[in-house]
């Protein structure tokens, strides 16, 4: 009786511990507050350093965050919007689980995913994997993205889920997107360092309209005008104006550089003179500028004064440096492009 208790014993403790050792694993993957299929959030976004979003065709948007910068790039090519990082990051730290799919939707859902869903990589400091998202379609209420997590350490959910951010009325699916054009941004002037030495803004068809300004340091400015091509200080300059243009030049950006238009389009405005030109010299010499052309509307159309003008009254075409073409709103640019007697005379 002794043997066989003893083996009884020796049992029951071997069956003990494992379930000591099993109960923690099914408990978080069986509760809804530690199943670690259901942490889709990230707590501190300041450790991600690169992101990669690819939809089922292969395309791919690389997302990488400059070294010791809150500044990202795009597909190691170009700066990356600002904005549009900072809706992303803000939806992996507030993204929540608002419910499971319904069973009878949970195998369709699945084959949906499958064949649809964009894969979203996740990378730490470290350039180590944190998690992957899988993100499907939205609800049909719209409140919802249908989306599955996989991790290193749990490896990939068999459930999607329904997320959302609590307090925002909308779907999450947008903020997911690869097309390189609309990650990329669209700052053509950035002085965060108020490191502009001089502005000039020409006025190609009125030359008399054309302007300098000079940051001569401790809040000092130099204005010039250009009267018969010669440079001239103005005799009297108000000086609110000319500071509130200063303050303006430190950062412009255009709309987009998605023009919709073919090659020979982009060509032929290329090859034509520009309305208006701005320069910006840097206190290190270094030059930028931008040109600017009147777009020309489809029909005739009232501009902010009530006359039918040829031109488009909300954009102009603009040229970079590079010799690439995009769209400026007027809203933008009609405080940057006043004449010189608006500051004085």
């Amino acid at each position: 009786m002794k043997k066989k208790n003893i083996i009884l014993l020796v049992l029951f403790l071997l069956l003990a511990g494992t379930a000591i050792y099993l109960y923690p694993k099914l408990s978080k993957k069986n509760s809804t507050g530690d199943n670690p299929f259901m942490q889709f959030s990230i707590e501190d976004t300041s450790a991600v350093s690169k992101i990669t979003i690819q939809d089922r065709n292969g395309n791919v948007a690389l997302l990488e965050r400059k070294s010791g910068s809150t500044d990202w790039t795009i597909n190691k090519k170009y700066n990356a919007r600002k904005d549009v990082i900072k809706l992303l990051l803000e939806c992996f730290h507030d993204i929540r689980v608002r419910g499971n799919v319904p069973t009878k939707m949970r195998d369709n859902m699945m084959s949906v995913m499958a064949t649809s869903a964009k894969e979203v990589k996740i990378y730490g400091k470290n350039n180590e994997l944190i998690k992957t998202y899988f993100v499907g379609p939205n609800t049909q209420d719209h409140m919802g993205t249908i989306m599955l997590l996989e991790t290193p350490e749990d490896g990939r959910s068999e459930e999607p889920y329904i997320t959302h951010i609590e307090g925002f009325t909308g779907f999450l699916n947008p903020r997911f997107f690869i097309e390189e054009m609309e990650w990329r941004s669209t700052e053509v002037f950035n002085y965060p360092n108020n490191n502009i030495a001089e502005v000039e803004v020409l006025h190609m068809t009125d030359p008399g309209s054309s302007f300098k300004l000079s940051y001569l340091g401790n809040n000092k400015l130099k204005f010039e005008r250009y009267l018969n091509g010669v440079l001239t200080p103005f005799a009297q300059l108000d000086t609110a104006r000319a500071f509130d243009f200063f303050k303006r030049m430190h950062r412009v950006s255009l709309e987009s550089y998605n023009t919709l238009l073919k090659p020979e389009a982009e060509d032929s405005i290329k090859n034509i003179a520009p309305t208006f030109v701005m320069r910006v010299k840097t206190n290190a010499g270094n030059i930028t500028s931008l040109s600017l052309y009147l777009k020309k509307a489809k029909q005739m159309t009232p501009d902010a004064t009530g006359q039918l003008t040829p031109f488009d009254p909300e954009y102009f075409w603009a040229k970079t440096d590079a010799n690439e073409l995009g769209l400026a709103q007027f809203f933008v640019f009609e405080a940057l492009l006043q004449p010189a007697g608006f500051y004085g005379r």
